[in-house]
């Protein structure tokens, strides 16, 4: 398996003093470019956002997630779903009532984790594949269904191979849409998002689980720092010995299994602030929402 760099936060991608300006259409404005955990450069490529099999003037600039070997084009065998540049922004830049609990808008809080992964992936990040039902490949996949079938402009269609993002119209985080596996997913909604946000911000799927990226020893510092602050996993407060905590309530989290018997990862219902040694503040976890941190 290609481990490839460590995947950066939604937080990353959203700065435009850093991560922001790699996706931003303009090449050569990138600092620190093909540094270690750094996009090689510019990562916003020509697409066929109208899904007509050609790339034109009439084609808008935004993600096509899903277009694996980046071609630009919805080939024979890919399922994508397309971002607007403008769309992709907004998501990026959601507000935390977007994506805290009960007031949460499951479109804010899967799509800003899909745009993350996306631009994770095309940096090169490691994402596993397809023939495993825990990668983020695989879980990239299935929130692509889940946004064609109830966030797409051709909302409903269960065979879709391609379908544009429809911002407008709030998926709630506390509806059964949200909550429960829907029809032609293998996940919810929650569990999609648990999943890729905490390989945003780890390069796991789950606490425990397959490190699919090349993560360095602080990184593997702020894992364990994430997993005990929601008492998944298996670090231990022991671990943290060196590391400085902030006072925090106290964590109940919860296991759900989807229909392919896969786990998907504990959400948490605490919200906790941590400062580690290495000088880094960062803020984790509410309820079905685990907030970016980035080491750089």
């Amino acid at each position: 398996m290609n481990l490839g760099p460590c995947p950066r936060t939604p937080g990353f991608w959203q700065n435009m003093k850093n991560g922001g300006s790699f996706w931003d259409g303009v090449s050569g404005n990138e600092k620190h470019a093909g540094e270690h955990d750094f996009p090689d450069g510019e990562l916003l490529y020509a697409v066929d956002s109208n899904h007509d099999g050609v790339i034109n003037g009439s084609d808008k600039a935004g993600l096509l997630i899903g277009d694996w070997n980046k071609n630009g084009i919805t080939d024979a065998g890919e399922d994508t779903l397309f971002v607007s540049y403008a769309d992709a922004r907004t998501l990026i830049n959601a507000s935390n009532k977007q994506l805290t609990g009960a007031s949460g808008d499951g479109k804010f809080m899967l799509g800003r984790d899909m745009v993350a992964s996306w631009l994770n992936y095309e940096m090169g990040a490691g994402f596993g594949d397809a023939s495993d039902p825990a990668s983020p490949t695989s879980y990239l996949q299935d929130a692509i269904n889940f946004m064609q079938i109830y966030a797409g402009k051709t909302a409903g269609g269960l065979n879709e191979t391609f379908d544009e993002f429809v911002l407008s119209g709030p998926i709630k985080a506390s509806s059964n849409l949200w909550k429960q596996v829907q029809n032609g997913v293998h996940h919810s909604g929650a569990q999609l998002h648990a999943a890729l946000d905490y390989y945003n911000n780890t390069g796991m799927t789950s606490p425990g689980g397959t490190l699919y990226a090349n993560c360095g020893d602080a990184f593997d510092q702020a894992v364990a720092i994430y997993e005990a602050a929601h008492h998944t996993g298996t670090a231990t407060m022991a671990a943290l010995s060196s590391t400085k905590l902030a006072p925090t309530t106290t964590t109940t989290t919860t296991t759900t299994t989807t229909s392919s018997g896969v786990h998907a990862p504990a959400l948490s219902t605490s919200y906790f602030h941590a400062t580690t040694d290495f000088g880094q503040s960062f803020e984790l976890g509410s309820m079905q929402h685990l907030s970016s941190y980035d080491l750089i």
